[in-house]
């Protein structure tokens, strides 16, 4: 017998206040409250454990998910002549609580009561855990948005945020951002393109924040385990996570230049995108010696940049009464490199990173094709025996060592795709490559 049961309240509420002619108030609140209930028991009489002689075995499982968003919004907006002047201040409160308990065992006498009576299961067998585990993020948020006649925008940010994934003196992060834009199209000397419908040359700079970590990377956890005390079955409690007071947040500048297109009313239009970033304090897993007694830490492991290029078009290729066709196409390249590790080195093998290489690359001997028959002398230099996989000598000194090793990329250099989507009535088809 197998349940699986979910329920689900999702909730907002929002209230508006004009306090000023130009000047009004929002509040946001929002809950998302999630249980669900699995319940699994196989019975004495069932096939499989017929076959194996076994009795009854099932387990219950109860987790609870509750998110709760409050947001405070003051807005300012104010025109006059051809300027437009919008500012914005945000207080935002998020709290996240995940609890679950698990009920497992085996060897019920009763198949009538099942796995809802632990106590009727083989005491050795019965096993239990329970978790619970919660996140609070705060924010202030400052924002400025200017227009002049319809042509030249600015946006200038400035985020505060707190998050309780981090330690005592690392909970705080700050990051602002600034950008500018030229609807060159509304300009007087472009006006005699009837063909060109949108030109937007946009630049920017900005800052963001990563917190998407578990929680209490920070502190030491404890996990639990069973031993053999006095020739009986025992629990007990060991060091399971190495704690680090000093993580902080991940934090990436971002230089973007870009430009809007849009032709015979939109029917062609796209966007291209230049961009340069620099990540600090990068956040990741590093592996470490297991004779620390742990074999992972969470860390801010070093910087990192990258460069890339966005392409995306899209064209509304047949626009009829009753059909419609239209084809998008994207296309990224990027190119990340590490640029500085927190230790110092130049190269962590034992994580596969290296400075001046991407984070996700594999390092590895070169296969460069098969021993062959005559060649046998050749391949019993290195051990090796015809039929075996050849192995590049990269430093070339006549033997396979470790230093031939070389460093693969897993990403690629290019990514595109292509999504063509046709509407006829009320039926639509796409696909995509």
């Amino acid at each position: 017998t197998t349940q699986f049961t979910t329920n689900r309240f999702l909730g907002t509420l929002f209230a508006e206040m004009q306090l000023m002619k130009d000047l009004k108030y929002r509040l946001n609140l929002g809950v998302d409250l999630k249980n669900t209930r699995k319940y699994n028991y196989v019975g004495s009489e069932s096939a499989v454990n017929k076959a194996s002689g076994l009795k009854g075995n099932g387990y219950n499982n109860w987790n609870k998910r509750f998110s709760k968003v409050m947001e405070n919004i003051l807005t300012y907006n104010h025109t006059w002549n051809k300027h437009r002047l919008t500012a914005t201040a945000v207080y935002s409160w998020q709290d996240f609580t995940y609890e679950d308990i698990n009920l497992s065992g085996s060897g019920f006498e009763n198949d009538l009561t099942g796995a809802w009576s632990m106590g009727l299961a083989d005491k050795s067998s019965v096993s239990w855990g329970t978790n619970k585990y919660s996140n609070k993020l705060i924010s202030f948020t400052g924002r400025v948005s200017y227009v002049y006649d319809d042509k030249y925008l600015l946006t200038a940010t400035s985020r505060w945020d707190g998050s309780s994934r981090f330690g005592a003196n690392n909970k705080w992060g700050y990051f602002p951002s600034v950008a500018v834009a030229w609807r060159m199209n509304e300009e007087s000397f472009l006006k005699g393109f009837d063909e060109l419908s949108n030109l937007k040359l946009r630049l920017s700079w900005g800052e963001s924040g990563q917190s998407a970590i578990d929680p209490y990377q920070t502190v030491g956890l404890l996990g639990s385990s069973t031993y053999s005390f006095n020739n009986d079955l025992a629990s007990g409690l060991y060091p399971k996570t190495m704690s680090n007071k000093n993580l902080t947040w991940e934090t990436t500048s971002v230089f973007d230049l870009g430009v809007d297109f849009g032709f015979f009313n939109n029917r062609l239009s796209g966007s291209v995108d230049v961009y340069k970033s620099y990540t600090r304090n990068v956040l990741m897993n590093r592996k470490i010696p297991s004779t620390n007694g742990y074999t992972e830490v969470m860390e801010n492991i070093g910087k990192t940049e990258n460069f890339g290029i966005d392409v995306a078009l899209n064209s509304v290729n047949i626009q009829k009464k009753n059909f419609t066709w239209t084809t998008d196409f994207t296309l990224s390249h990027n190119k990340e490199k590490i640029k500085e590790l927190a230790s110092g080195a130049l190269r962590d093998e034992a994580n596969s990173w290296f400075v001046g290489e991407a984070f996700q690359v594999f390092y590895d001997y070169k296969k460069i094709g098969i021993w062959q028959l005559d060649e046998a002398d050749e391949a019993a230099k290195n051990g090796q025996k015809p039929g075996d996989i050849k192995i590049q000598d990269t430093d070339g000194n006549g033997e396979i060592t470790p230093e031939d090793r070389v460093i693969y990329s897993k990403r690629p250099k290019v990514t595109f795709g292509i999504n063509n989507s046709f509407t006829i009535h009320d039926f639509e088809f796409s696909f995509f490559i």
